[in-house]
């Protein structure tokens, strides 16, 4: 049995604002929240760790995986979803700058996606191939850092469940899913 463990980067947007692929680095609370993480783990060391390109994720992993040799693969396709013109602003900010776009998107947010972003469904395109990819070479214990709605993509392949259900799934930041394979 190969287990996977899904992470979810620690904080790195200040409170409310939608990163996308914006790329924050941890926040002290973030650091905070992942160290937790670390401590929860600590009786686990893993035999593969795959991360997104992203710094918060890469700093996610670089805590979770101090101290071991554990090997590294950077993975492109875990980047986070692209939010185009959105990145960057708060829901706030998004609604009163496209209060049409964001009614519209809200109507449908696996096939409609923000202006010169992607869709979920786009997202689940991407990111599918690359999980059964990471599925293949996983390792008895292998770790992933990620972000949300790639986790959330991953989950509803796992678990085959409706892209539409993804948003039903509490995917906080350091949060931890634990996935088993044959």
């Amino acid at each position: 049995m190969r287990r996977i463990y899904l992470a979810r980067h620690g904080q790195a947007a200040p409170d409310g604002v939608m990163a996308g692929r914006i790329d924050y680095p941890l926040t002290e609370k973030g650091r905070q929240e992942i160290w937790v993480l670390k401590e929860k783990l600590k009786d686990l060391s893993f035999d593969l760790a795959f991360v997104s390109p992203l710094l918060r994720a890469r700093q996610t992993l670089e805590i979770l995986l101090s101290g071991a040799e554990t090997p590294i693969i950077i993975e492109p396709g875990l980047l986070e979803i692209s939010l185009g013109q959105w990145e960057g602003l708060t829901k706030k900010e998004i609604m009163e700058r496209w209060p049409l776009h964001w009614a519209w998107r809200g109507k449908n947010l696996v096939q409609n996606p923000p202006p010169g972003g992607e869709s979920l469904m786009a997202l689940a395109g991407r990111v599918g191939p690359v999980f059964e990819r990471l599925k293949e070479r996983a390792q008895p214990k292998t770790l992933v850092v990620a972000h949300q709605a790639v986790n959330r993509v991953i989950l509803a392949q796992s678990w085959r469940c409706p892209l539409a259900k993804v948003l039903e799934w509490p995917q906080p930041t350091g949060a931890l899913t634990i996935l088993e394979f044959p």
